[in-house]
């Protein structure tokens, strides 16, 4: 089975309101797993300056057996959401 690489980014600036804020996710694909970890960062800066950095790693098993595909690809897309 080949192995699938995805990476969904999200960056949120406001600087007029004083607020960066950023979300990275990396998901690995293969090997029946599905291997992922997700990073949250904010950064407010009025009159001080406050961060906040969160990561967090997942892990799930699957089996993949080709015969309904549109079901498979559903459980990936439900185990990132």
């Amino acid at each position: 089975m080949p192995i699938i690489y995805i990476d969904i980014t999200g960056k949120n600036l406001r600087l007029k309101n004083f607020l960066v804020g950023e979300w990275m996710s990396r998901w690995t694909i293969g090997d029946g797993k599905i291997i992922g970890n997700i990073t949250a960062k904010a950064h407010y800066f009025e009159e001080g300056n406050i961060q906040f950095h969160y990561s967090k790693n997942f892990t799930e098993e699957f089996e993949l057996t080709g015969e309904n595909i549109e079901d498979e690809a559903t459980f990936i897309v439900e185990q990132i959401q």
